[in-house]
């Protein structure tokens, strides 16, 4: 189970977010869930040894199609807002997926 999927992912219960604040009658929000996921697909990728195989792979991803770019980068971007630390790493990444993308 993943961290977007903890006791919040239980029918009645708040959802659980790092993007968003809800209260407790909120449904879930299906973008928060999906960029989620995106960013979620892309930590093996993340966590490879050496910056230039993570480069190469993310291109890799991208090349596929239109709507892949579209989920690397959302990915990427959640990782941006919702983890300060590793935000440089994310940003990084991004940067060189639009110039090269």
């Amino acid at each position: 189970m993943s961290q977007h999927e903890g006791a919040g992912a239980e029918r009645g219960a708040t959802p659980l977010s790092l993007l968003l604040a809800h209260a407790p009658y909120d449904a879930p929000d299906e973008m928060d869930r999906a960029w989620a996921s995106y960013c979620e697909a892309l930590q093996p990728i993340l966590s490879l040894p050496e910056a230039m195989m993570v480069d190469a792979k993310l291109q890799e991803c991208v090349s596929g199609s239109g709507r892949a770019y579209a989920e690397v980068s959302l990915g990427l971007v959640y990782g941006v807002l919702t983890s300060p630390p590793n935000a440089p790493a994310f940003l990084k990444h991004l940067v060189m997926l639009t110039r090269d993308g």
